[in-house]
């Protein structure tokens, strides 16, 4: 039996400092990698009375592609993406608030551009699959809006600039797939033309909410 008791006791003045020594050693540094990815944005648009009187909706669903870079220093990460959404509609005049269809149809076609740089606050060192991160981001937004019948002067062709601010979480499905979904703000604000609905309802936000899904691949 003292034999039994020593032999713990040696074990356990063996063990304990080399788990001290576990417990205290630095994590190994996350090595820089590139992702490409596919996305999917629904937007909730932040002037939703012109857009519901042109388009019917203030919501938009946009594919798109982007790139990042991620672990650039510790979790800093830069990124680029762009999305298009098209909503088809109808001209029309907006008299004491009221709206009155003018049967031309028309098309508009909404491209936004981010550039976007953010911190992951990774633990792959725990070999967690969840990366969760957060960041902000400038926005190019092309906006065109195009009519096959009227005048053409009443065509759109304009880009506006913003900011975003986001955050979500980076799911690793396999060494090198990896998914995700995110949440966004955006502001982005216009100019409306004169005789436009976003002038008549004096809204001049073409950010809003944002809700992204992403599917890639890092190398």
């Amino acid at each position: 039996m003292k034999r039994i008791v020593g032999l713990i006791i040696l074990g356990l003045i063996i063990l304990v400092p080399a788990g001290a020594v576990a417990q205290t050693r630095r994590p190994a540094a996350l090595k820089p990698s590139i992702g490409l990815f596919g996305l999917f944005d629904y937007t909730t648009i932040a002037s939703p009375k012109s857009f519901d009187a042109v388009f019917g909706t203030h919501t938009t669903k946009a594919p798109g592609i982007g790139v990042d870079a991620v672990n650039l220093w510790k979790g800093f990460f830069v990124r680029v993406d762009g999305s298009k959404a098209t909503l088809s509609g109808e001209r029309v005049v907006i008299f004491n608030g009221e709206v009155f269809k003018l049967g031309i149809p028309l098309t508009a076609e909404l491209t936004p551009l981010e550039f976007g740089a953010g911190w992951r606050f990774s633990s792959r060192n725990l070999g967690s699959r969840i990366t969760p991160y957060a960041g902000a981001s400038a926005i190019s937004l092309k906006y065109k809006e195009t009519s096959s019948v009227g005048d053409s002067s009443d065509n759109v062709d304009e880009t506006y600039s913003g900011f975003g601010v986001f955050g979500g979480v980076d799911v690793r499905i396999t060494r090198q797939i990896f998914g995700g979904v995110e949440g966004q703000y955006r502001s982005i604000v216009i100019t409306p033309g004169p005789n436009s609905a976003a002038a008549s309802f004096n809204e001049k936000d073409f950010g809003g909410g944002v809700l992204r899904v992403r599917l890639g691949i890092r190398f």
